[in-house]
């Protein structure tokens, strides 16, 4: 049997509040977001599975758009492009 992650628990995997997971699903609908599944009258989960599939889209369409904002296009899906990063004048 797969895993049900509450509400309270996908708050604080995501880091953000309850009525952001609800905006996020009524502004976007099911179809974009993590489906609910109504646990009684008045309590809704999601499958582990469902927020892993919801989470790597997101990451691929971040990738996507940061890919377009550089102009990098060579790095393929799941390849990290290199970032230089400056720390107290020092190139790490």
């Amino acid at each position: 049997m797969e895993r049900i992650i509450r509400i309270k628990e996908l708050v604080q995997i995501l880091g953000v509040s309850r009525s952001t997971i609800y905006r996020l699903r009524n502004k976007t609908g099911e179809t974009e977001f993590i489906p609910f599944i109504q646990l009684g009258p008045r309590s809704v989960g999601v499958f582990e599975s469902d927020l892993e599939k919801w989470l790597g889209e997101r990451k691929l369409v971040t990738q996507r758009k940061n890919s377009a904002h550089t102009g990098h296009t060579d790095s393929s899906p799941g390849e990290q492009p290199e970032h230089k990063t400056h720390i107290l004048g020092e190139q790490k």
